[in-house]
C-alpha cells in the first residue's frame, strides 16, 4: 500500500469525498437542509412584521387626514352650536352598540374588570397556545399559512385604512379623548418622514403581541375590519387546524369530542372580541363582522 494512502497524504482518498458529498459554499446537504428550513420558519415572520408596519402606516395616514378633516368642519361651523354638535357626534349610527348597551349582560358586569382585559387575556392564551402547539409539532406548513394570510390581512386593512377614510366608531369627541392633547397637536403639525417612520415602527412594535388592538388606542380613523377579530379568528382556525391534525383518527368518539369542544371554546372567544370592540365602541358593527 502506499506510504502517503496510508499517512493520509496527498495520495490519501478523502473521507469527505467516501462519505456525504461537501459543498465549500453550502456545507453538506443536510446542512443545505437545514438551512433551507430555519429560512422557512423565519420568512413569514418578517413577511408578518412588514405587513403589521404597513398596516400602522395606513392607520397612521388615515388618522391624519381624520383630524385635519374634523378640524376643518369645525371651522367652518365656529360659532354654530347646531354644526358643531354634528362634529362631536359625527360616528356613524350603530344600533347593534346600543343593544349591546342596554343588554342586561353589559349591565352584570359593570364593577368588575373591564371585559377588554378577559378579552385580551382570552385570544393571547389562543395566539400563545397555536406557537408553541406549532412549534412543539414543528408544522411549517401551518406556520407558514397562518403567517402569510395574517399578512395578507394586515397588508389589506392599511391600504384601505388609507384609500377611505370612515369617521371614528367613537366619534369626533371619542377621538379627542383618546388621542388627549399631545397627541391631536402631534397629528396637527406636520411631521417629518423620519419622525414618522419612527412613530409607525413604535406602534408596529406595540402591535405585535395582539396584532394592531394596541394601536387601536392611539389612532381614530375606522377601517373596514376590526385587526383584533380577524386575528382572533385567524389563529383560533390556525389553532383548530394544529387539533384537528393531532387527534387520533382511530378513536372516532374521543375526536369528535375533543373537536367539538375546541371548536366551542374557540367561537367563543371570537364572539367575546367582537362584542368587546363593537360594544366599546372601537369598531363598527359591519368592522367587526
Amino acid at each position: 500500500m502506499d506510504v502517503n494512502s496510508r499517512r493520509g497524504g496527498p495520495g490519501a482518498s478523502s473521507s469527505v469525498g467516501q462519505g456525504v458529498p461537501y459543498s465549500a459554499f453550502g456545507g453538506s446537504p443536510a446542512g443545505q437542509v437545514e438551512g433551507i428550513r430555519r429560512q422557512g420558519w423565519l420568512l413569514p415572520v418578517l413577511l408578518f412584521l412588514l405587513a403589521l408596519f404597513l398596516q400602522n402606516a395606513g392607520l397612521y395616514a388615515a388618522t391624519s387626514c381624520y383630524i385635519r378633516h374634523a378640524d376643518e368642519i369645525e371651522a367652518k361651523v365656529l360659532g354654530n352650536s347646531t354644526g358643531l354638535s354634528s362634529v362631536e357626534e359625527s360616528a356613524l349610527d350603530d344600533p347593534f352598540c346600543r343593544m349591546l348597551h342596554s343588554s342586561r349582560l353589559a349591565q352584570s358586569i359593570q364593577g368588575l374588570l373591564t371585559p377588554e382585559f378577559w378579552v385580551d387575556v382570552f385570544t393571547s392564551a389562543v395566539v400563545v397556545t397555536w406557537m408553541c402547539w406549532v412549534i412543539h409539532s414543528r408544522d411549517l406548513q401551518l406556520w407558514s399559512r397562518v403567517l402569510f394570510a395574517g399578512s395578507l390581512l394586515a397588508c389589506m386593512k392599511g391600504f384601505l385604512a388609507w384609500s377611505t377614510v370612515v369617521p371614528d366608531s367613537s366619534g369626533w369627541e371619542g377621538c379627542k379623548k383618546r388621542l388627549g392633547g399631545d397627541g391631536l397637536l402631534y397629528f396637527r403639525e406636520a411631521s417629518g418622514f423620519l419622525q414618522a417612520l419612527q412613530d409607525i415602527s413604535l406602534l408596529t412594535v406595540r402591535s405585535i403581541w395582539s396584532m394592531g388592538r394596541t394601536s387601536d388606542h392611539r389612532v381614530c380613523a375606522d377601517t373596514v375590519f376590526s385587526s383584533s377579530t380577524y386575528s382572533a379568528s385567524l389563529f383560533g382556525l390556525g389553532l383548530y387546524s394544529a387539533v384537528h391534525s393531532s387527534v387520533n383518527e382511530k378513536v372516532v368518539a374521543r375526536r369528535a369530542t375533543v373537536l367539538g369542544l375546541a371548536g366551542l371554546i374557540l367561537v367563543a372567544v371570537v364572539a367575546a372580541d367582537v362584542a368587546q370592540a363593537v360594544g366599546s365602541r372601537a369598531h363598527y358593527s359591519l368592522h367587526a363582522f
